[in-house]
């Protein structure tokens, strides 16, 4: 259970006042000293693939003003206003897990021929030990596993109907305690609504995260389950739930940096990166790569390519590839080699995000943002440390600026949103969901593609084509349904109907009839 957190209503409103003004006298007093570090431009050496050139690093300051402080602006939006959750679908779906968990657990019992521990060491002892089966996975830690894909693979084994009901047991149970048991009171407020806090200095890269609860940790789907816990987080009755998401924001945001023109072609054509890629690789047309995908080894050349673009994306190593990919140092070393053959100016990239690291023992992003890498200086040569910052160097080149980008167009949006009384409730990761009143629907879609798809090639001098976004409307976060640029009031309205049709949230219900 998460520990509650005291807020600010259980505070005398003089002990508020005494703690706001000696909060704004420190923070004053530190501003006078750090002022002078705040507005100066650094010394920079950049490296243009030849030799360094001396510049100047952009102000801490700029980022601040230009950044920060519309992102906290947005983020305290998104907390003040919270997101709406269906109480009465929790306690419906909490009878019907305990008793799904309950069931499941009687079979697995009557199957065995008596209790048994369902999860950690004891079921680990009663799978290998007791019934003497081969572990077909192995742990970190190269220990036999009881994890979900291990039971699967006994199951593909031995067709024992109770070790699919072990790991159902595990997944209902994990289900439940995460979501379902006590989420109302470790994190719904009074007011029916569930107000987060997210963080802006809370990552080495800039992204933004959150906490009391994580809602960058959505719940998954559990389709298989009939369980849609993702239809508990729903819009207030009368607004309907607009969530965006930007399309492979990372390697758009890779591809506009480095300038690779074979990059920037796929994203500009929104062809499928990683087929692109795989086929670049193999040196055939993207158009006979698409067609032969399915076979094997088409499947695992793109498996390949898009390894080793998330290699780069988040820094990791060579050995994190090969680990990653099944295959030894030297293969992943091939394979990133054969990458970088077809798309050179992606190597550069990396190249100069290590010379400036070096040089100067910090890095900035196309948007001002700082990253100190003291794991560059030369005393760290060769070990962890020193390897760490140089995928570092690169990391928060992609992930700052990707992140960042979205909190900015997020929170222009929000600004427009609010003239006609939309409201941002969620952002998790690259994307962000609002709430808008009922007939609305459609002018709040092109305001958003506007600001995810317009606005940032017009004001990022970095970024010269769309990164691109999905859009989708309903009334909860389980039913949403694709839209499209241009889209009528009538299309959304139909929409609604449809998903209306699907699933009707219980604090929807009365809502609607009354209207």
């Amino acid at each position: 259970m998460a520990m509650k957190v005291a807020t600010y209503e259980e505070y005398s409103f003089d002990s508020l006042n005494t703690y706001a003004g000696i909060d704004c006298i420190v923070t004053l007093d530190l501003l006078k000293e750090l002022f002078p570090t705040l507005v100066s431009e650094q010394k920079y050496n950049s490296w243009d693939g030849k030799q360094y050139i001396e510049t100047r690093a952009p102000p801490i300051l700029t980022e601040l003003l230009s950044i920060k402080t519309l992102a906290l602006e947005f983020t305290c939006d998104l907390r003040i206003v919270g997101m709406c959750y269906d109480i009465q679908a929790n306690k419906v779906l909490d009878e019907r897990m305990q008793r799904d968990i309950d069931s499941t657990k009687d079979r697995i019992f009557a199957a065995v021929g008596k209790e048994i521990p369902l999860s950690g060491n004891g079921l680990v002892s009663f799978l290998y030990l007791e019934k003497g089966f081969k572990s077909p996975i192995r742990t970190a830690k190269d220990d036999d596993s009881a994890s979900g894909d291990a039971l699967l693979a006994l199951y593909e084994e031995h067709k024992l109907e109770w070790l699919m009901d072990i790991k159902r047991c595990q997944d209902l149970t994990s289900m439940h305690n995460g979501f379902v048991k006590t989420y109302i009171d470790d994190y719904v407020k009074n007011d029916g609504r569930i107000h987060c806090q997210y963080h802006l200095n809370g990552t080495s890269s800039h992204r933004i995260s959150s906490s009391d609860p994580n809602m960058l940790n959505m719940p998954s789907a559990f389709k298989d389950y009939g369980y849609g816990l993702r239809n508990l987080y729903t819009s207030t009755p009368g607004y309907t739930l607009l969530a965006f998401d930007f399309s492979s924001c990372e390697v758009k945001v890779l591809a506009a940096i480095c300038r690779d023109p074979n990059m920037i072609h796929a994203c500009v054509n929104n062809y499928d990166f990683h087929s692109f890629s795989a086929a670049m690789i193999m040196g055939i047309p993207y158009e006979e790569f698409l067609a032969r995908k399915g076979e094997p080894e088409f499947k695992k050349a793109r498996q390949d390519a898009k390894a080793v673009t998330f290699g780069i994306l988040y820094g990791s190593s060579v050995g994190g590839v090969a680990y990653g990919l099944g295959v030894s140092v030297g293969e992943a070393q091939a394979i990133i080699d054969s990458y970088f053959n077809a798309f050179p100016l992606v190597k550069e990239f990396i190249d100069k995000a290590h010379k400036e690291a070096l040089a100067n023992e910090f890095v900035f992003s196309p948007l001002g943002q700082r990253k100190a890498q003291f794991g560059a200086h030369p005393m760290f040569r060769g070990s962890a440390v020193y390897n760490g910052s140089m995928r570092n160097a690169q990391n928060v080149q992609i992930q700052g600026p990707a992140s960042t980008l979205g909190l900015i167009c997020f929170a222009m949006l929000n600004r427009a949103l609010k003239d006609i009384g939309g409201r941002a409730v969620l952002t998790v990761y690259d994307s962000v969901e609002f709430e808008v009143p009922y007939g609305r629907e459609a002018e709040a879609v092109e305001m958003a593609f506007y600001y995810l798809d317009d606005w940032p090639v017009e004001n990022f001098e970095f970024l010269d084509f769309p990164i691109g976004c999905d859009g989708e409307l309903g009334p909860t976060f389980g039913t949403l349904k694709h839209v499209h640029r241009g889209i009528s009031q009538e299309e959304c309205e139909a929409i609604l109907a449809e998903t209306y049709e699907e699933y009707m949230p219980i604090n929807h219900r009365e809502y609607l009839e009354g209207h």
